[in-house]
């Protein structure tokens, strides 16, 4: 098993994975990390995952707009939503 494999580096102290025995798995979608999945394959990466990521820019995108309408009571977020047509369930 992959986790059998993990070991805590003592000079960094970040978790480290044998990359013979087990396929890397990164997690993506945090702020202030900006690597593609290109960068990502390129270092051995196999698996990404975004977790919450997609909801907290949904809600991020939400309070936006909210914040928007409360200051200056424009309605300019809409020019960035999905169009009617693109939305299947709208």
């Amino acid at each position: 098993m992959c986790s059998d494999w993990w070991r805590l580096d003592p000079w960094t102290g970040t978790v480290c994975c044998e990359v013979e025995e087990c396929a890397l798995w990164a997690i993506m979608g945090l702020q202030g990390v900006q690597l593609s999945l290109a960068e990502l394959s390129q270092i051995g990466v196999k698996r990404v995952s975004v977790r919450g990521a997609l909801s907290r820019a949904i809600l991020g995108a939400f309070i936006r707009a909210a914040r928007e309408m409360q200051a200056n009571g424009t309605f300019t977020f809409a020019d960035d939503a999905v169009s009617m047509s693109t939305c299947r369930y709208c």
